[in-house]
């Protein structure tokens, strides 16, 4: 498991990165990101991390998002 932590503190910021969530058929791709000061913002919507989780897990019935994959776009 992969936290958001632990993703600031591996990329410099201004970073853009593709997150692959945890589903129920196996990993699923959230989308692309941008690394900020604390925290990640969704490239296409703006929505910080947080925000974006909220919607995704009231969509999933409750399932939260777990990072399992993530890797860095040139």
């Amino acid at each position: 498991m992969i936290t958001v932590k632990d993703i600031i503190k591996k990329y410099p910021r201004g970073t853009k990165i593709d997150v692959w969530v945890r589903n129920w058929g196996g990993p699923s791709y959230l989308g692309r990101f941008a690394v900020e000061a604390r925290t990640l913002r969704h490239v296409e919507s703006g929505l910080k991390w947080g925000e974006l989780a909220k919607d995704v897990t009231r969509d999933n019935h409750g399932m939260r998002l777990i990072i399992v994959r993530v890797k860095k776009v040139n």
